[in-house]
């Protein structure tokens, strides 16, 4: 009977490891897909302004059903705010909406920081300073895109290796 009660810790340790590090791993990839759905986000909103010339809180407003939710709700809460014109310029609203969904995105700082200027190149002086943002945020935003999609791959095999081995090594003090 204590032969089988070890038996049966050392597999509900050894499931729990390999789900933590299967865990680790789906979310490493969300977080790289999240970045990339912010990317085509950004671009998007950037081709329908210069391509339609219509208002951002309209614009806005038609992206927000396109997109995963925590994304869709930055574009409806920030057009709704635009529509009412009462907390001060298109970039200032979108960066406080961004930073206030912190919380829901998960981004790094350096991301969200980042995600949070990318007002800038929608809410400038004129179509060449907003085309000029654009360039510089998509940029920039290319950038830390392959850097994180790049370290996704380190961080799952050091998670997932230090997940395995932990969970061998409560099964070796249970024997």
């Amino acid at each position: 009977r204590r032969d089988r009660m070890k038996l049966l810790g050392c597999v509900l340790v050894l499931l729990a490891s390999i789900g933590y590090a299967w865990q680790t791993g789906r979310e490493l990839k969300e977080h790289v897909k999240l970045l990339y759905e912010i990317r085509k986000l950004l671009s998007d909103i950037e081709a329908e302004a210069s391509y339609t010339m219509a208002p951002m809180e309209m614009i806005l407003t038609e992206m927000a059903g396109k997109y995963p939710p925590v994304l869709g709700n930055i574009c409806a809460k920030t057009g709704s705010l635009l529509r009412k014109r009462e907390m001060g310029s298109g970039s200032g609203i979108w960066e406080r909406v961004v930073h206030d969904a912190a919380g829901e995105l998960g981004l790094t700082e350096e991301e969200q920081e980042l995600f949070e200027e990318a007002g800038n190149a929608f809410f400038g002086k004129s179509l060449e300073e907003n085309e000029k943002n654009y360039a510089h945020y998509m940029e920039r935003l290319g950038y830390v895109t392959n850097r994180a999609r790049e370290e996704r791959w380190e961080k799952q095999k050091v998670h997932q290796t230090i997940s395995i081995m932990c969970g061998l090594f409560v099964i070796l003090l249970l024997l």
